[in-house]
């Protein structure tokens, strides 16, 4: 567990896994989880989880969201060109993105939150379209993120040298 625990980068800890604690915790409080559980490995895995999907969350709604209307800009071969130049920009774009996964997180915890007021009959098929709403949110985020590496490679192709991230 501990040499798991040391592979663990700042970014997944501050991004995915304490958002993530946040949501186990209150999944914990609105009764989604028995609080007994005392399987250390399971309960990381489960944070680890669960702050994925509010990470993407953040990523794949609340990111375009904001780019709609204009509160965020993304240009994505300037931010590679701009890290050459700028050491600092990897560290703000971490903090930047903590606080899209906390915001996606809320998000997610609304959700769940939401879901104590299906009548007990309909758990199972709550439960049904959480998986499914995962599944989709997991497919869309590795799309999103196949399509940073074509980015990346074609920026490669067009002369743009080291984009190193």
């Amino acid at each position: 567990m501990s040499e798991l625990i040391q592979k663990i980068s700042a970014y997944d800890l501050v991004n995915t896994l304490v958002p993530g604690g946040m949501l186990a915790y209150a999944m914990q409080l609105l009764g989604y989880l028995d609080p007994g559980s005392t399987d250390v490995f399971v309960e990381v895995v489960l944070a680890y989880l669960l702050g994925l999907v509010g990470s993407r969350v953040g990523s794949l709604i609340l990111e375009p969201l904001a780019i709609k209307f204009g509160l965020i800009w993304r240009d994505y071969p300037a931010y590679v060109a701009a890290q050459k130049s700028d050491k600092g920009l990897a560290a703000l774009t971490t903090i930047a993105n903590m606080y899209r996964a906390l915001a996606g997180s809320m998000l997610v915890l609304a959700v769940l939150a939401l879901g104590t007021l299906v009548p007990a009959g309909y758990h199972v098929w709550l439960l049904v379209g959480y998986g499914i709403a995962c599944f989709a949110l997991l497919l869309l985020a590795w799309l999103k993120q196949d399509g940073y590496v074509k980015k990346r490679i074609e920026l490669c192709r067009e002369g743009n040298g080291n984009v190193n991230h």
